[in-house]
């Protein structure tokens, strides 16, 4: 399933990004995915091609990269399934509770889009 032409792939990192922001790096969107940090990596290359996301050293030169949003990225994440109307429906469980039920969602939508 292809939403707005962003894989849901792509869509739930774009989330995963909101949630850590501001200190989204491409480990830790990989820990809350529970996805390779190589898989997280490729993908980002690709979404700040298509102006989704921006990957910015945190000094020049270092080789850790954070992620932020762009307008673009941010509207898609409003958009998706991962709006603001679920967060209010699932606000009865505690934040582990939601990252639990995302975390199982996750790997769910993951194996679903490998077949």
């Amino acid at each position: 399933m292809v939403r707005h032409q962003v894989p849901p792939g792509q869509l739930h990192i774009l989330s995963a990004i909101r949630i850590l922001s501001p200190i989204a790096t491409i480990s830790g969107v990989a820990k809350e995915l529970d996805r390779g940090v190589n898989v997280i990596s490729r993908q980002t290359v690709s979404m700040e091609k298509y102006g989704l996301i921006k990957r910015v050293k945190t000094t020049p030169r270092s080789n850790l990269l954070q992620l932020e949003l762009t307008d673009k990225g941010l509207g898609l994440t409003k958009i998706s399934g991962q709006s603001e109307a679920i967060d209010g429906v699932l606000s009865s469980l505690t934040k582990q509770e939601r990252r639990q039920i995302k975390s199982i969602l996750n790997k769910i939508i993951y194996n679903a889009e490998k077949r």
